[in-house]
């Protein structure tokens, strides 16, 4: 069970050379794009939705948010929500998962409103990484205008598998592609875009990034049909494995282990958080079954850390076999002093 307790100071938070295919490039004209802008020739902001088919800080999480300080802060970018959870220059939002596994898992990418593709790439070898400032860094994606002013953009999609064609009039949840880990994503990972006349926006504020700007106005618009929520910090995934696996395996595969045999002759409890910041103490604490505690790793982090994973684990002795029954770990994350996040989990071992 997770508690996530917001002290009065972060209130105002709660209010995550390879051989390479030539690609497929194909734009339509300006006339056309503008027969396919959405209710008529209105330039209003599009009402979006969710653009990808996962559930937000449940499987998929919110990795950066649109810097409104426009990268000219390189060290405290700002977000919407006046946090740090962005990266200086980030125009739009990017969005990874809880593993490799789970983003691999046919996440499809959703066309956010009505529209009509404008620009389609396709082709791009994931086996590359490109610089964020390569012309490919936005990997296999589409464009959809919705109207002569809006459009978005959905990038890093898996090669060959993008469903429409520049010209294609889509629907808001149509199916565009699938996430992938193409341009200069570095694992499978999706990355969001809307633009006004060219401009970026930032969805959550509604505003135009055409010049800094200070955090949360009461004069913000979002463009999302739903609200979502801004947990400035929270658990992605947790559980015990026997063994001493690693931050690597954490991110590759983070499923949750129901049961170990009594054979096991090491221990690991480990937990992966996303929005810690410089100062915070997290404790990982693992018990017996009688609950008299077995091992306990503390740690005070000396730099913000959007993703991190926690692990606290020991080897039994020689001779020694673990008490059959229900382990018990329990994690926890201080702020200035306050528990901000409590979470406990089990395993059986039997």
């Amino acid at each position: 069970m997770m508690t996530i307790i917001f002290p009065k100071h972060s209130l105002k938070l709660a209010a995550l050379g390879l051989t390479v295919a030539v690609a497929s490039m194909v734009a339509i004209a300006p006339q056309a794009q503008a027969q396919g802008a959405q209710a008529g020739n209105t330039d209003a902001a599009p009402q979006l939705d969710w653009p990808l088919a996962c559930k937000l800080f449940q499987d998929c999480f919110i990795d950066n948010y649109p810097d409104l300080k426009l990268g000219t802060d390189p060290v405290f970018p700002v977000d919407y929500k006046c946090g740090h959870r962005t990266r200086p220059g980030t125009n739009g939002v990017e969005i990874v998962f809880t593993d490799r596994k789970t983003a691999r898992m046919s996440k499809s990418v959703l066309a956010a409103a009505d529209g009509r593709g404008t620009y389609v790439e396709d082709g791009i070898d994931e086996g590359r990484q490109y610089s964020k400032s390569s012309k490919r860094a936005c990997g296999n994606h589409v464009v959809v205008r919705h109207n002569p002013s809006y459009s978005t953009k959905y990038c890093y999609m898996r090669e060959n598998t993008i469903s429409v064609k520049a010209g294609d009039t889509v629907r808001a949840g149509d199916v565009l592609g699938q996430v992938g880990s193409s341009g200069s994503a570095e694992a499978p990972k999706f990355y969001f875009e809307v633009t006004n006349k060219n401009i970026p926006v930032d969805p959550f504020s509604g505003r135009t990034l055409n010049k800094p700007s200070e955090c949360f106005s009461l004069n913000d618009k979002p463009l999302w049909r739903s609200a979502y929520p801004y947990p400035p910090v929270g658990i992605m995934a947790a559980s015990f494995a026997q063994g001493y696996p690693t931050a690597h395996d954490i991110d590759y595969d983070a499923s949750v282990t129901q049961a170990l045999p009594r054979s096991l002759r090491s221990l690991t409890a480990w937990v992966k958080v996303f929005g810690v910041q410089k100062g915070d103490k997290e404790t990982l604490t693992i018990k017996k079954p009688n609950g008299q505690e077995w091992f306990e790793n503390e740690r005070v982090h000396f730099a913000d850390a959007p993703f991190w994973t926690s692990f606290a684990n020991a080897s039994f002795q020689p001779d020694v076999w673990p008490e059959a029954g229900e382990w018990t770990a329990t994690y926890t994350l201080q702020r200035e002093g306050e528990v901000i996040v409590r979470y406990d989990f089990f395993v059986t071992i039997q």
